[in-house]
């Protein structure tokens, strides 16, 4: 394989998904594909088109290394960037054998199983991990979100959060649960502290896209400080340059792991169950499920629907009936 080109090509791939603001995992997943999909096109020599090569690596993928359904589609996604927005190739209808979807309950823990975790759950390395957890639960957020949270996001007079730039590339408000308030305001005074240090040190905060060139003080400012912030500056990934991040989910990851085992939760359960189990619980409680589809972010109402479970206790056994139980 020539080494040269595949860098190349990697290359490309990379100004333009940063030109296009992907985010950083995003960038990271396609180029590791496009860089697995070069590496299978020499070792395999396949023949035909472009669409012909893509299917039978598709296929390949589906056979051979018994990917999942989601892998798949994202193996898909990153190949058909690389030819169609980088190479700008067009591509055919591709028929490659897909994999199954499998189809699963999604569970959301009860709300017995999230008090009893939360009560053994422990802040973990300094960070307020419990109002981290909290969030995720009472507002239906994904784990990054409440991280990504900046200090001019947070609207104490209306009690509201803005959640900037979720998946979709989406903002979205959803409503402050009146119970965490003052947390809220404790957590923001601790990171006024940390910003203050910052500030008098000349140390900047990540700021997103290209508004740090536009507003290069911005990165000084205490609207566009974390809220949650982390302990250390750390390399941007894009200039190399330090700057404070917020702190990493995997403190949250690692913290909800360890509750649930200490609670004897049966089903453990991650942080991002906490989303499934704030719109499961809003559904039971009868709220709106168009008003819960706007909260959580989806696209279609259709999304929302497959947290209304069905109650299969209404289903009468009809050896209950025959005995005369029923």
């Amino acid at each position: 394989m020539d080494l040269q080109i595949l860098n190349d090509t990697l290359s490309r791939c990379e100004k333009k998904m940063r030109f296009q603001h992907k985010a950083l995992a995003t960038r990271k997943s396609y180029l590791s594909i496009i860089r697995k999909y070069y590496v299978w096109l020499q070792a395999a020599r396949p023949v035909g088109d472009s669409t012909a090569k893509i299917e039978q690596y598709l296929t390949a993928r589906a056979e051979v290394d018994k990917i999942s359904a989601s892998t798949q589609n994202v193996e898909f996604n990153a190949i058909r960037y690389l030819y169609v927005d980088v190479l700008g190739i067009e591509l055919g209808n591709i028929n490659a054998l897909r994999c199954k979807v499998p189809k699963h309950e999604r569970h959301a823990p009860t709300r017995e199983e999230v008090a009893a975790v939360l009560g053994k759950l422990q802040d973990r390395n300094g960070f307020p991990v419990r109002l981290v957890f909290k969030l995720l639960y009472g507002c239906g957020l994904r784990v990054s979100e409440p991280l990504n949270l900046r200090i001019k996001d947070i609207r104490f007079e209306r009690g509201e959060l803005v959640i900037r730039g979720s998946k979709g590339a989406k903002d979205r408000v959803v409503s402050i649960p009146p119970s965490l308030l003052g947390e809220l305001r404790h957590q923001m005074s601790v990171a006024e502290l940390m910003w203050q240090k910052d500030h008098r040190d000349r140390q900047p905060c990540q700021i997103p896209g290209a508004y740090r060139r536009k507003a290069p003080s911005s990165a000084f400012e205490f609207g566009w400080y974390f809220l949650f912030p982390g302990k250390v500056p750390v390399p941007h990934p894009d200039t190399g340059e330090l700057v404070r991040f917020h702190f990493h989910p995997a403190n949250v990851q690692r913290a909800v792991f360890d509750a649930c085992k200490a609670a004897k939760v049966a089903a453990r359960f991650t942080p991002h169950h906490l989303r499934h189990a704030y719109a499961t619980h809003s559904l039971e409680a009868g709220f709106n499920i168009h008003d819960v589809k706007e909260v959580l972010g989806h696209k279609n109402v259709e999304t929302t629907m497959v947290y209304l479970h069905p109650e299969a206790s209404r289903v009468h056994s009809p050896l209950e009936v025959l005995t005369g139980v029923v």
